[in-house]
């Protein structure tokens, strides 16, 4: 697979193939590169179940810099939250369940994909 060296080309690549990944799944693309002046969410998404998921896309090649996971640090974190937080405002959410999840895309040969369900919350930062 073609691999763009532009940064924004490549995450984009990566965002495309989580969004499909998460409808195959049964989820709900609500918005893609939700943007405030907090933060940034690159999927937002909803569950069969009601649930809402802020999702944070990271795109790999050949398992190198780690995981996606790995780059997804507290700072990172606090950001997501808050852009969470003013999505949720901006939208009158109410009673709904949120989840925080985090999918690596590895964008080599086979597009692996690795979803973390869960993967923080605004308690544990």
């Amino acid at each position: 697979m073609y691999v763009p060296k532009d940064k924004k080309k490549f995450g984009k690549i990566g965002e495309d193939i989580a969004a499909s990944y998460l409808a195959k799944q049964g989820y709900e693309i609500l918005v893609r590169n939700y943007r405030c002046g907090l933060g940034e969410v690159d999927i937002i998404c909803r569950a069969s179940a009601g649930e809402l998921i802020f999702v944070e896309v990271k795109a790999r090649t050949y398992g190198r810099f780690g995981t996606g996971f790995d780059a997804v640090g507290i700072t990172k974190q606090r950001r997501i939250i808050r852009a969470s937080m003013k999505y949720i405002s901006e939208n009158n959410v109410i009673d709904s369940d949120i989840r925080y999840d985090v999918i690596s895309v590895n964008i080599s040969g086979d597009n692996s994909i690795e979803h973390i369900e869960n993967a923080f919350t605004p308690v544990s930062i």
